[in-house]
């Protein structure tokens, strides 16, 4: 059962009995291997865990959750705090700005609080849009507006930098808790 297995069917078609025998061969082979399953209710849910339990008798390792609950626990567990995302922003924009890319174009006012604050909004509603960072620059090269290349400079390296430490702007939360 390594990787990810999907089954779908309508009320009765056997999809927890399906899943239930997929989860007791995986711990036939590693009684403690890890092991998801993401169900679409708590009744679900609650229903898996006791079936497996009566198939596979001791399972270690088992985490069962909705697909609400596993995107909030994701989120939490990543979120940065606003003060943390603020301050990493900041950093990200200075170095963008004082460097030699696009971004270089805000170097002249890179020490003021105007320009934080307006790339602090900016980058805000990007990421609650979850505009893609390559494709905010390539409209931006399009647009030939140097504000919007250097805005999309700074946007790019932000998100690399979240990614780089598996991390979340605070925008997120909504859109991952909905979904």
């Amino acid at each position: 059962m390594a990787g990810l297995t999907l089954v779908t069917g309508g009320a009765g078609s056997g999809k927890t009995a399906r899943l239930v025998a997929l989860a007791a061969e995986h711990y036939e082979v590693d009684r403690f291997a890890p092991l998801l399953v993401l169900v679409p209710t708590a009744r679900h849910a609650d229903q898996f865990r006791r079936r497996l339990v009566e198939r596979a008798h001791a399972v270690f390792g088992l985490d069962v959750a909705t697909l609400n609950q596993f995107a909030q626990r994701l989120a939490a567990g990543h979120m940065l705090s606003r003060d943390v995302a603020d301050e990493l922003l900041q950093r990200v924009t200075h170095e963008r700005a004082t460097g030699d890319g696009a971004a270089s174009r805000f170097r002249p006012i890179v020490h003021t609080g105007g320009l934080h604050a307006l790339v602090r909004a900016a980058v805000t509603d990007l990421v609650a849009d979850a505009v893609d960072p390559a494709a905010f620059e390539a409209a931006a090269r399009a647009a030939t507006d140097l504000d919007l290349r250097a805005l999309a400079d700074v946007y790019a390296a932000y998100r690399a930098s979240l990614d780089g430490r598996a991390a979340r702007h605070p925008a997120e939360a909504a859109a991952l808790a909905a979904s």
